[in-house]
């Protein structure tokens, strides 16, 4: 009989022709200063060496799972089948190419367990795919407070598309695992790009509580042809977003607003990406979308800043007058 303790925490990592960095990253899983975990590798379906790879860490620790057998499905669908064999207490994401400060784990357990919370998370130190090279926090510090829990409004306002470094979404948390089973809660299969933000949003709207930590322990390389940048990345934002118009916009006008406001930051990053195609008639299609006074603003703003013209955000603008609308009609509510 074998009396070892189950694991403390599950790190979940979708691989999908992950062969040249596969190793570094389960390296950085096993070298944490917290041991008691699993690494539970899912192979979408790889075509070159990825679960070879991961089939030999298996054999040497018996900490690492290698789960096969399915044709790439998507890392929603990959991340789901991770979540359903974690026997872990927490579960945590790990992304193929990215890695753990050896001491991450460790910390944010503490915290969790010192705020007696559902989700947990700390900032991204950002580094450069080839290189190594440092390229800041994600996230600005004001963000990361770990005496505050995080709210649907909150996480909204920090997730708008062209207006900070990185989106909230981003990040990379721990999550109870019984807080998601109690409530149903897994990635949507026919998300393929902000899948992470809409799990996020359900575990919010579930009443999880959510905080931040101020250091930067999860190491996310910034590289070209990623699922999360491109013109049919925004695409698929906005078929995320459309769905929690649907889920979430009827129970709070203030959620409702920034679905909207976020609606039109994805369209004006369409428009700009179809700009740089030169497809003009698609470039169009996107403009339509958009308020007039907004495009005006933005396209203005560019012009100014090649310039050389100091210019405000009209992104920014837009937000600072739905937090007076919002405060406004705080004041307004009677006692």
């Amino acid at each position: 009989m074998n009396d070892k303790p189950l694991p403390l925490i599950s790190v979940i990592i979708a691989a999908y022709n992950a062969a040249t960095y596969i190793a570094t990253s389960i390296q950085s899983v096993l070298r944490q200063s917290h041991t008691r975990l699993e690494v539970i590798v899912i192979d979408d379906g790889s075509k070159d060496a990825t679960a070879e790879i991961v089939r030999t860490f298996a054999q040497q620790d018996e900490r690492v799972v290698l789960l096969t057998g399915h044709a790439n499905e998507g890392v929603s669908a990959a991340r789901n089948r991770g979540l359903t064999y974690a026997r872990g207490d927490w579960v945590a994401i790990l992304d193929a190419d990215d890695l753990f400060h050896e001491n991450r784990l460790e910390l944010l357990l503490t915290f969790a367990a010192t705020h007696v919370l559902d989700v947990a998370a700390d900032n991204l130190e950002m580094r450069n795919f080839g290189t190594g090279a440092p390229r800041g926090k994600a996230f600005p510090d004001a963000w990361m407070d770990p005496t505050t829990d995080i709210t649907i409004v909150d996480f909204l306002e920090r997730d708008l598309p062209g207006m900070f470094v990185r989106e909230l979404g981003f990040i990379k948390p721990i999550i109870r695992a019984e807080f998601l089973r109690a409530h149903g809660i897994s990635y949507d299969p026919s998300i393929w790009a902000g899948e992470d933000f809409l799990l996020y949003l359900d575990c919010l709207k579930a009443g999880a509580r959510f905080r931040l930590m101020t250091d930067a322990l999860y190491i996310y390389h910034l590289r070209e042809g990623s699922a999360s940048s491109g013109r049919n990345a925004s695409l698929e934002l906005q078929r995320g977003n459309a769905l929690l118009l649907e889920r979430l916009a009827p129970s709070d006008p203030a959620i409702r607003d920034l679905l909207l406001l976020r609606r039109m930051l994805i369209y004006y990053e369409l428009f700009n990406w179809r700009l740089k195609s030169r497809d003009m008639v698609k470039a169009a299609a996107a403009a339509s979308q958009l308020p007039v006074w907004f495009l005006c603003s933005k396209l203005s703003t560019a012009l100014l800043r090649r310039l050389g013209v100091v210019a405000g955000n009209p992104s920014l603008r837009a937000l600072q007058r739905l937090r007076q609308r919002r405060a406004s009609s705080a004041m307004n509510v009677p006692t």
